[in-house]
């Protein structure tokens, strides 16, 4: 029993001892500061930016693998323009969501759902549309392919694998 109660004293000893140190060392200049707000507006220019041009390029692919037809090009055209997700200056401001009341800023969310789901509207119509002058064939590769490249939109927006 004592050593056990000596082990618990060392112990506490130990840690107390490492805190202290921990404790002398000073701060650096950048200590609590997560980047600047230009950082950052600069990193999601750049990631909005791989993601048009991921975007551009799996459209690319799907577009070689469907072989399009020339009278189905202008279907295509719809629907790959349907799919450019909205611009981020329609984005409302953060300070102004956070000024607002509470029952104010949940309007303007739930404002901001029905505009999304208006944008997937106009998206399901112009995939059924393009989805119609599609052969069989084109069918299944689209089928197939639609959806398995998440990196512009799926792994936390839901978009099915």
């Amino acid at each position: 029993m004592r050593s056990f109660s000596k082990s618990i004293i060392i112990g506490m000893t130990v840690l107390g001892l490492g805190g202290t140190a921990l404790a002398q060392i000073p701060p650096s200049d950048n200590a609590g500061k997560t980047g600047t707000m230009q950082n950052k507006q600069d990193k999601y220019e750049k990631r909005g930016e791989r993601m048009q041009e991921y975007r551009a390029k799996h459209q690319a692919e799907l577009h070689a693998k469907l072989k399009l037809t020339a009278a189905q090009e202008p279907a295509w055209k719809t629907f790959a323009d349907s799919m450019t997700p909205p611009d981020r200056s329609q984005r409302p401001d953060r300070a102004a969501l956070q000024a607002m009341p509470a029952p104010q800023r949940m309007e303007a969310m739930l404002e901001r759902m029905k505009q999304g789901q208006t944008r997937m509207e106009s998206h399901l119509a112009a995939l059924k549309t393009f989805y119609a002058v599609l052969t069989p064939e084109q069918k299944k590769i689209f089928d197939t392919e639609f959806g398995q490249h998440r990196g512009y939109r799926g792994h936390h927006r839901g978009m099915m694998k």
